[in-house]
């Protein structure tokens, strides 16, 4: 029985590169750090904090270009790790071969997290663009604002793992470089997709 699946995903952020959504004061007022020692350890843990959050809930937090491959033989799989608010390049759309897919084969549904309706294949390589932007941004340009949730669940995930630090390799804690904590996933579980990478 065909299941839908993402099989791979290739990321690239731009070349003018990406602001985090959370700032390094933001942070320290989350945390009540008053000193200016772990500065450069605090501005790692939001990238690694949000980094782990776009992997656990399935978005992507800052503007990514990707490369994904799916298994659509169900057809409707949601396209991964949006929200994808513009219109998606159907000439990007490849077969496994690398043949772009002829247009009137291809539907494409839903505004900002879409799905790929058609065509029903098992291996189909597809190219966008996806991004939550910041509440100014969207005024201008338009595109999905990030939920403050989100917000916050960086900020707690930074807070754990600035707490728990030297504790990476203590399993017995079910912590590891990857773990989202608790405070994280309360905030921001209602946010999570159905993405899951079958490899």
């Amino acid at each position: 029985m065909p299941i839908n699946a993402v099989l791979d995903i290739k990321e690239e952020y731009p070349l003018y590169g990406y602001t985090e959504p959370v700032t390094l004061q933001e942070v320290k007022d989350y945390c009540k750090i008053d000193f200016d020692e772990d500065d450069t350890l605090l501005t790692l843990l939001i990238t690694a904090a949000r980094e782990n959050l776009e992997k656990y809930l399935g978005v992507s937090i800052v503007q990514k270009n990707l490369t994904v491959i799916v298994n659509n033989e169900d057809g409707g799989i949601e396209i991964p790790y949006g929200p994808t608010p513009d219109a998606i390049d159907v000439t990007t759309i490849l077969d496994i071969d690398g043949n772009a897919i002829e247009t009137q084969w291809i539907l494409i549904t839903g505004n900002d997290f879409k799905q790929l309706q058609l065509p029903c294949w098992p291996l189909i390589q597809m190219s966008y663009t996806a991004r939550y932007v910041p509440v100014w941004q969207s005024l201008t340009e338009g595109g999905v604002v990030l939920p403050q949730a989100i917000k916050f669940a960086i900020m707690a995930q930074v807070f754990f793992n600035y707490d728990n630090r030297g504790e990476a390799g203590n399993v017995g804690r079910g912590y590891v470089n990857t773990f989202v904590c608790d405070a994280a996933k309360q905030l921001c579980n209602k946010y999570k997709r159905n993405t899951e990478l079958s490899l």
